[in-house]
Formats: C-alpha cells, sequence, structure tokens
C-alpha cells in the first residue's frame, strides 16, 4: 500500500511539469531533433505521462471504492 501512496503522491506532483514538457517537445519538435539527447528526453516524458495515468487511475479506484 505504501507503494500506491507513493504513485499517487508522485502523480500529483508530476502533473504540471508533464503538462509543461510535453507542450514544449510540441512546439520546440524541429529544434528537438538537432539536439543529441532528444529521444531521451521524450522517453522521460512517455513514462512522466504513464506515471500520471496510473496514479489518476488508482486515485479514482480508491475514490469509488469509499
Amino acid at each position: 500500500m505504501k507503494f500506491l501512496r507513493l504513485l499517487n503522491k508522485l502523480s500529483n506532483a508530476l502533473f504540471i511539469p508533464m503538462l509543461i514538457g510535453v507542450v514544449c517537445i510540441l512546439i520546440f519538435k524541429d529544434a528537438l531533433n538537432t539536439l543529441k539527447y532528444a529521444q531521451a528526453i521524450r522517453y522521460f516524458f512517455l513514462v512522466m505521462c504513464i506515471i500520471v495515468i496510473i496514479g489518476t487511475l488508482i486515485r479514482n479506484k480508491n475514490e469509488k471504492n469509499n
């Protein structure tokens, strides 16, 4: 249960930075293609998106049970 609580808090903390990062990726798509680590940055934001989605699903499940 501690892991689920941690995942839920991490999801809450990463929501705004994830949105900002995804918008920056969409806006600066051409500039990111010239960077050496652009693919790593995209994967990092993908992992953040997955954490946020899983945290939201856990939160919704807990709210339905209570």
